[in-house]
């Protein structure tokens, strides 16, 4: 990995919003700085039964697979 690269966990929405994700295991990307659009702000971690959810205070703007 070069000084231009980073390391990055992918996401999935959990509600319609888009303002709750959780880990997709074993998914980790590695990316060039040219493809970063912004970080993330700091997300609440919420315990959903077994799932632990990032609940962002508003919606994300994703681009996920299906």
């Amino acid at each position: 990995m070069s000084v231009d690269e980073y390391e990055i966990q992918c996401l999935k929405s959990v509600s319609p919003k888009k303002d709750r994700f959780v880990h997709i295991e074993n998914d980790v990307s590695i990316i060039h700085i040219e493809n970063i659009v912004e970080k993330l702000p700091q997300p609440d971690m919420v315990q959903e039964g077994r799932m632990l959810v990032m609940q962002f205070s508003g919606c994300i703007n994703t681009n996920e697979k299906h």
